[in-house]
């Protein structure tokens, strides 16, 4: 017979093998055009997503120069590839209407109409003459009994204008980034005053006040994160080596290195879900070649032995291969290529193309491999089934050899991923491979322990009465170079579902876990005010703290211990935090710190409403002013700082003055009053009568120092503080320990002293945090004549965070930043590369469905003379199909056992620093605790076991059926 006639007739004597290794090449190029589809269009929308989301100064950059350098910065930006919205606006200048006067904003924007609605009038025209028309913010207008047509007259003598407001206005979307976060555009009322009053740019310079242009960048519609920090860190450098002496802020540059990293963490975990299919994919096409060699261990022997040599036999074998996997890995790739791109989906071609390749190329590889191999061997080889045990340790030797290599890299660098040479991260291909090389030794190894298991059972089945227990548990013990095809694939399959179910559901609560971590409650809202506690600090926090169920101000800034040298994080909060803060990380360490900060209320009530009090100075002669304000905080711990009025030249002689208290505070309470003065020559002393606690408050001014304060109470000698553990070790403090501790913004600085030690703070992301009660802090800032931190953030606690945030973005007065206790959109990004991992998981399903397929149909058709002599023994086709799936059981029961023990491994090995990596902003103080996806797991599991369940049924019919033909054959 011709080579090529041969080679034809031993091609069509297995169909059932070549089609199993053509489908797994199907699947497997299928799966990875798919994957890279679904990951290339999910981590694209993810990006822009979460490019986008936050507050506005997270997500954009904001330029504001003085108007007579806009030019010189209108130029550089000329070719920058962001998009820019470009406005004026003045500071704060004094209107009068109808007699009252009040503190007006304008701003000129030619792009503000299309971000606005009309809400009454119509918009202002440019008109020449003195009269100035304008559009006024929609609340600004309500607030202050503005109507169309009203007029307001700013300025004084020469420099007066009046302006005409022609309508009303209200935007669309005031959480755009054009907006960058302006409380005026959605509240009516900003830091600088009520408006802003939209005039046109002509008209802006004629007002009484100064100007500044502002340019807001964000990012264009379909940009590449990695291409945006470059672009905008050339801009950056450009405009900082300029001399327009530009003001820079927004979290834009912050936003983008976050992604680039978080990005790089997806990538990482897409790698690894590519290595994991790829192993798999290996896996099984070497076993269903495994059982084309072993099918034709007799004839290979045959043609041997009549001349035929090896290089022949493994050509024709190659070339027999290569067109069953050319086959599949065409139908694979133009199948995916098709259906995704019908989705909008549309893959990488080249990749395509090279996923092809590969798979076609590894086909062919294995294939002669084996075959050269079995060829070699035929000549010693007895007819039947037979391992080579050198080949079974070599590979094993081989294959843990590489698993230590990867997973003893994967653990060094803690993750896929490494540090390139000039700073970036990229995937690194050795650890990429850790939890597939984990898998897979962990299976050969189970395989290897599972060899003397099953010939004990043998022996233990071969005691019992009847062939049924005897027969299924000899075939398994003495072919299991054949069940071993289920073995390891079932394992595989059932190891790579623990392992996905296992990352996914650990990354899911880390990624939780570390959002309550990172916000401290269910909204935290964020506040551009002055660092420094003063007259009027409770203004920005007032208007948030009705908005949820229940809230807290909180100071969340940068500190320096260690004579100044090392850097921390500081907070301080009201006891009401402790409700406020939520998660099960958190809320017992808030617990503790509450209850160790909490000594018992500072200070004594004071009603809401105006107090009169009555300033004396005595001593000294004062020739200049006496500023003397009240510090209160009540029991969300908000501050207030109010005045108690000036005082010029102040004799012996009782002045009277009046404190107000605001009636928006819960029980505000007195803790202290402070003094300012000037122009003091000696000692004096401010007496303070009329305020609850003492009869007299006594404030003394000696050697011409200009302030002072008196509390109420006694003042702390040491500010009490609760350390995190990493601040205890860097400090080495134990309970009881002091140290120095200053906020630079604010200038406070003083001597902490350690209560108690903790591992997590609410709202500390950092490993090393300290805490403070609030108003303990503001006592002991008064007593010691330091500066006292501002609240910068308002904690909120309520089940409906969305209305919060749009509630706080009508009524905040100073800029905000809003976020919530759910992940992030980064996170997502994240997520979208886990998602490949269960289109990868369900994969290796297809390819353990296809070998075991395969193994089913090549052993039913070795030994068809089994059933004829089962049949004159008197066994039933009934009886034979069932011992059939009694063995097709212990191979499967086989593989789910090592299956699990692999899948443990891998999972102890690497899921915790798969996590780890692909949560790059994770507070420090958050590590991952082990959790599965329950529902993912049982339905991978129950995939594999309907996959399983169709083999052996199929195979339970075709040996019912050719054991009764077989029986036929043989009758009389």
């Amino acid at each position: 017979m011709r080579p090529g006639a041969l080679a034809y007739a031993r091609a069509r004597a297995q169909p059932g093998l070549l089609l199993a290794l053509a489908g797994i090449v199907l699947a497997a190029t299928f799966s990875i055009v798919g994957i890279d589809a679904l990951h290339r269009t999910a981590d694209r929308t993810a990006q822009q997503d979460a490019l986008r989301a936050g507050p506005a100064t997270s997500a954009a950059l904001q330029l504001e120069v003085s108007a007579d350098r806009a030019p010189a910065l209108d130029k550089l930006l000329g070719s920058a590839r962001f998009a820019i919205t470009r406005s004026a606006h003045t500071e704060g200048f004094p209107a009068s209407h109808d007699g009252a006067v009040s503190t007006f904003t304008a701003r000129a924007d030619g792009g503000l109409r299309d971000r606005s609605v009309l809400v009454d009038g119509h918009w202002p025209a440019t008109a020449p003459g003195p009269v100035i028309h304008a559009a006024l913010q929609d609340r600004a207008a309500s607030s202050l009994g503005i109507r169309v047509g009203d007029r307001l007259g700013a300025g004084t003598g020469a420099d007066r204008v009046e302006i005409v407001v022609d309508g009303t206005w209200r935007p669309k979307d005031p959480d755009a980034a054009a907006w960058f976060g302006d409380p005026a555009s959605a509240s009516g009322r900003g830091p600088d005053g009520v408006g802003p009053l939209v005039v046109s740019r002509r008209d802006l310079g004629r007002l009484p006040a100064p100007t500044t242009a502002a340019y807001v960048l964000a990012p264009p519609s379909s940009a590449d994160v990695s291409q945006t920090r470059r672009d905008l860190s050339t801009l950056m450098t450009a405009v900082n080596d300029s001399d327009v002496s530009a003001t820079v802020t927004g979290g834009l540059p912050q936003r983008l290195a976050d992604l680039e990293a978080t990005r790089a963490a997806a990538d990482g975990l897409l790698a690894v879900a590519y290595a994991l299919l790829a192993v798999a994919a290996i896996v099984a096409c070497r076993q269903v070649v495994v059982l084309l060699t072993e099918a034709r261990r007799t004839e290979s022997a045959l043609l041997r032995s009549r001349g035929s040599s090896t290089s022949a036999m493994t050509a024709a074998a190659a070339a027999e291969a290569a067109v069953a996997a050319i086959a599949g890995a065409a139908i694979g790739t133009a199948g995916a290529v098709a259906v995704f791109t019908r989705l909008d989906r549309a893959p990488d071609t080249g990749l395509a193309v090279l996923a092809a390749v590969a798979c076609v190329l590894v086909a062919v590889v294995l294939t002669a491999a084996a075959t050269a191999s079995a060829v070699r061997h035929a000549a010693s080889q007895r007819t039947g089934s037979r391992d080579l045990p050198g080949a079974r340790r070599a590979l094993l030797i081989l294959v843990l050899g590489a698993a230590a290599l990867s997973v003893g890299q994967f653990t060094s660098y803690g993750g896929p991923l490494s540090v390139g040479v000039g700073g970036s991260t990229q995937v690194d291909p050795i650890t990429s491979l850790a939890p597939a090389a984990a898998l897979a030794a962990a299976t050969l190894l189970g395989m290897a322990g599972v060899r003397p298991v099953l010939q004990r059972l043998e022996r233990h089945a071969a005691g019992r009465p009847g062939i049924r227990p005897a027969l299924p548990a000899r075939q398994l013990a003495r072919r299991l170079s054949t069940f071993g095809v289920t073995i390891a694939l079932t394992s595989l399959a059932l190891g790579f579902a623990i392992v996905v179910a296992t990352l996914d559901g650990t990354q899911t609560s880390l990624d939780a876990t570390s959002a309550s971590v990172r916000t401290g409650a269910d909204v935290r809202l964020d506040l551009t005010v002055d660092p420094a506690a003063d007259v009027g600090v409770e203004a920005a926090t007032a208007p948030l703290m009705r908005l949820g169920d229940d809230a807290a101000a909180v100071v969340s800034v940068p500190g320096r211990v260690d004579q100044d040298q090392d850097e921390v994080s500081f907070l301080a909060a009201g006891p009401t935090v402790a409700g406020i803060a939520r998660g099960t990380r958190v809320a017992g360490d808030s617990a503790r710190m509450v209850s160790a900060l909490h000594a018992g209320q500072h200070g004594v009530p004071i009603s809401p409403g105006t107090t009169s009090v009555t300033i004396t100075v005595s001593g000294a002669p004062i020739t200049g002013d006496v500023n003397t304000t009240a510090w209160l905080v009540d029991s969300a711990g908000q501050i207030a700082v109010r005045p108690m009025g000036r005082i010029t030249g102040p004799g012996p002689d009782p002045v009277t003055r009046a404190v107000t208290v605001p009636r928006n505070g819960r029980d505000w309470r007195l803790l202290g009053v402070h003094t300012d003065a000037t122009g003091v020559d000696g000692d004096a002393t401010i007496t303070v009568r009329g305020l609850p606690g003492a009869d007299r408050y006594d404030i003394e001014l000696i050697n011409d120092k200009s302030s002072g304060s008196t509390l109420v109470g006694p003042r702390p000698k040491r500010l009490p503080v609760v350390i995190t553990s990493e601040a205890a070790a860097l400090l080495q403090a134990r309970t009881g320990d002091t140290f120095d501790l200053l906020l630079p913004d604010s200038g406070f600085k003083g001597v902490a002293r350690v209560v108690a030690v903790v591992d997590t703070l609410p709202g500390v992301t950092g490993a090393r945090g300290i805490a403070a009660d609030l108003p303990t802090l503001v006592s002991y800032a008064l007593g010691a004549d330091a500066a006292i931190p501002a609240p910068d953030a308002v904690w909120i606690a309520s089940a409906h965070p969305d209305r919060v945030i749009r509630a706080a973005t009508s009524a905040s007065v100073v800029r905000t930043a809003a976020t919530t206790g759910t992940p992030g959109a980064g996170a997502h990004v994240v997520a979208s590369a886990l998602d490949t991992w269960w289109w990868a998981a369900g994969s290796v399903i297809v390819f353990a469905a296809l070998a075991t397929a395969a193994m089913s149909t090549s052993l039913g058709r070795r030994r068809r003379d089994e059933l004829r002599v089962l049949r004159a023994l008197g066994v039933t086709p009934g009886s034979q199909a069932r011992i059939r799936t009694t063995e097709l059981g212990g191979a499967v029961a086989t593989g789910g056992a090592v299956g699990l023990m692999a899948g443990a491994i891998a999972v102890l090995l690497t899921v915790a620093d798969l996590a780890r990596s692909a949560t790059p902003d994770r507070p420090a103080s958050v590590e991952p605790e082990l959790s599965f996806a329950v529902a993912g797991l049982l339905a991978l599991v129950a995939a594999l076991a309907a996959a399983v369940l169709a083999v052996a049924i199929r195979q339970a019919r075709r040996t019912r059926h050719d054991a009764v033909r077989t029986g036929r054959e043989g009758g009389p």
